[in-house]
C-alpha cells in the first residue's frame, strides 16, 4: 500500500497525479490511498485521482 499523506494537504502538491500514475505504472500491484482534509477535493479532482490509479480516497475530519 502506498499512502499519500503526511503533514499538510497532499492535494496541494503540484505533481501529485503524476506521482500516483508513476507508482501505479511501476508497481501495478500496489494499492494507492490518499488522505485529504477535503479542502481542495472536487469531483473533477476525485476523478483525476481515480484515473491516475488511486484505489481509496479518505477524507479526514478536522475542526473548522
Amino acid at each position: 500500500m502506498v499512502s499519500y499523506n503526511g503533514y499538510g494537504e497532499p492535494l496541494t502538491v503540484p505533481r501529485l497525479f503524476y506521482y500516483i500514475a508513476k507508482v501505479s505504472k511501476e508497481v501495478p500491484r500496489a494499492i494507492s490511498c490518499i488522505y485529504t482534509n477535503g479542502d481542495y477535493l472536487t469531483v473533477a479532482k476525485a476523478r483525476e485521482l481515480i484515473e491516475a490509479g488511486t484505489h481509496y480516497i479518505m477524507v479526514t475530519r478536522h475542526p473548522p
